[in-house]
């Protein structure tokens, strides 16, 4: 070394690495030997300094000779695998090896290089458990070039190794997971997806690195879903819920979404985890369970309906057809006026039968999807026309006046049996509760694509609770008519199932006790007409 004043003068350095809490550093020691023989002093004092940092080091310092006994090793063993240094000097090193064939690999490749940085291996601890170091290698040699022993530095780096160990199964598990991970920073724009959530959006990560998951959105999720939804996590709590998102190639998927914050150690948030998973397939399953249950629900609606009615609106009338007919059969003291009064009951109950039995089977049919419309042009006047010369000898019967209001043909694309039967059912009822001698009016509109049609009467009417349910099919609406006529209640629920089936609509618009218009629209053509 050069001193202040110019002049040289040899020393002897000495290094070691220490660590203090997470820092490494190193430590030196420069010694004047200059006047090493004259100062056997200062020679005890360097030597009380080397003993102490030898003492103090963090890492172990191991010697071992040339036939593997350790010749030194520092105290720091009893941190590093809990022996005392006493126990292990004059032992074989080999014992300290977990897998004593690394003990041969290490020294190939010492022989080769001289020296050998890094290696890692599995030592044993007293307790015989392996424990994760690091080992610094340095081949010693004489002046002769004669191999001498091995000079060793060992780090304990289990934790680390441990630590690696199960941030590598994480990485695997993440990066294998059958749902999508996505991790955003703070500010909620993405840092990384893993290869399923690359899957599933049809986005890559370089697409999505740096973006905001909204990116996704597909416009069906409320701003107020997405308020409540940051609110939340960044309030550090854990966020729920579904998405309908869109995936790159604009098709729209369903996600379950769990979002957590990822808070340090101080509670500051430094980034949010969003487990997502498909569920197109497991909603679309649902919903058709949902369906099936409904379509159940409606099918043992329909069967118990028709078991009613045939119990009770088709076995009364039906039942009351024996004891006229044996009257008429077996008495023979019935003038010809009261025979006649009985065949009139005869062929009013009759009618009801057959009306009932027609309506019954075509609202099986629909309700089964066994029937299908045929549409085709027809004349509506002409439709109309038909029921009201069918239906007139009912309507005399009471008095009741029929009167049709049109401003000439009007065609219209349907199927001429089911508006047949709506007609018919409509005209049918408004008999049913009119007053004898009332007046019934059947109006005709030609609208520009649709035609409409207007039952009134002056009757009876209907309440409004009542008439808000009278085409529900959950809850048919029966009672009757002003000459005791009865019915099913299933007539309007037909109508309203045809006048669709045909593509129109329909309505009712009563007051109690003043009467009631039945309204319904069918089309003029089709779209593609």
């Amino acid at each position: 070394a050069i001193h202040r004043n110019g002049t040289e003068f040899p020393i002897e350095v000495s290094l070691s690495p220490y660590k203090v809490g997470e820092i490494w550093n190193s430590v030196g020691v420069i010694r004047d030997i200059s006047e090493r023989n004259n100062t056997s002093d200062a020679l005890r004092k360097s030597e009380e300094k080397f003993r102490k940092i030898f003492e103090n080091i963090q890492d172990v310092y191991l010697q071992t000779d040339q036939n593997g006994i350790i010749s030194e090793i520092s105290p720091s063993i009893k941190r590093c695998l809990q022996y005392e240094r006493e126990e292990l000097i004059g032992t074989p090193v080999e014992n300290l090896y977990f897998n004593r064939e690394q003990r041969t690999v290490l020294l190939q490749e010492l022989n080769e290089k001289g020296e050998l940085l890094d290696f890692e291996l599995k030592a044993r601890n007293k307790a015989g458990e392996a424990v994760w170091v690091s080992v610094n290698n340095h081949r010693m040699e004489n002046s002769n070039k004669e191999f001498t022993g091995i000079e060793t530095i060992v780090r304990n780096i289990h934790e680390r190794k441990i630590a690696e160990t199960n941030l590598r199964n994480l990485s695997i598990a993440v990066e294998q997971s059958p749902v999508s991970i996505v991790i955003s920073d703070p500010a909620g724009n993405i840092e990384y997806v893993n290869p399923k959530a690359v899957e599933t959006t049809g986005y890559t990560l370089e697409e999505l690195k740096g973006k905001n998951p909204r990116v996704l959105k597909s416009g069906e999720t409320s701003s107020d879903e997405y308020r409540n939804l940051w609110e939340t996590i960044s309030s550090g709590k854990q966020w729920s819920g579904t998405f309908h998102n869109r995936k790159k190639n604009g098709m729209l998927y369903w996600e379950s979404s769990s979002i957590s914050p990822i808070i340090d150690s101080s509670g500051n948030i430094t980034n949010y985890v969003a487990i997502k998973e498909d569920i197109t397939e497991k909603k679309k399953a649902n919903d058709e369970l949902v369906a099936n249950e409904a379509m159940l629900k409606k099918a043992n609606t329909t069967k118990d309906k028709l078991f009613s009615i045939i119990a009770h609106d088709l076995r009364g009338p039906i039942g009351s057809f024996e004891p006229i007919l044996e009257l008429l059969t077996s008495d023979e003291n019935l003038d010809e006026r009261e025979r006649t009064l009985l065949l009139k009951g005869l062929l009013k109950g009759s009618r009801t039968v057959f009306g009932l039995l027609e309506n019954l089977l075509s609202w099986a049919k629909s309700q089964s999807n066994g029937m299908e419309l045929y549409p085709e042009d027809h004349i509506i006047n002409e439709i109309v026309k038909e029921n009201v010369d069918l239906l007139t000898p009912i309507a005399d019967q009471k008095s009741i006046g029929i009167a049709m209001v049109d401003n000439g043909p009007v065609s219209v694309f349907i199927d001429r049996d089911s508006i047949n039967l709506v007609v018919r059912n409509l005209l049918y009822n408004a008999i049913k509760f009119s007053n004898e001698y009332g007046k019934i009016t059947i109006t005709l509109r030609d609208k520009e694509t649709y035609a409409e049609v207007e039952v009134a009467d002056n009757g009876i009417g209907i309440e409004k609770k009542i008439a808000d349910n009278l085409f529900n099919s959950n809850s048919f609406y029966t009672t009757l008519g002003t000459g005791n006529e009865k019915g099913s209640g299933l007539g309007l629920v037909l109508c309203k199932d045809f006048v669709e089936k045909n593509g129109g609509t329909i309505r009712v618009e009563s007051i109690q006790g003043t009467g009631s218009k039945f309204i319904f629209t069918v089309p003029k053509y089709t779209l593609a007409r």
